[in-house]
């Protein structure tokens, strides 16, 4: 499984240099909504237009490892 190195958070969720399986962060954006159709569309698209949405939902910066 991919995993991304992050390398600021605006809300300060995930620590600077932390590791994080990408299939976690999908999991943890679907665990947050209740919009069922978001939640089948991220797990249809690719794996990184899912992380990139997610990102820049959160406010994230991070790097493929």
């Amino acid at each position: 499984m991919e995993k991304i190195k992050i390398l600021s958070d605006n809300r300060n969720f995930y620590k600077n240099d932390e590791v994080v399986d990408v299939a976690d962060l999908i999991r943890s954006y679907c665990d947050c909504t209740n919009d069922n159709g978001l939640k089948d569309w991220l797990q249809k698209i690719p794996i990184p237009s899912a992380v990139d949405f997610i990102a820049k939902a959160w406010g994230i910066e991070y790097k493929y490892i």
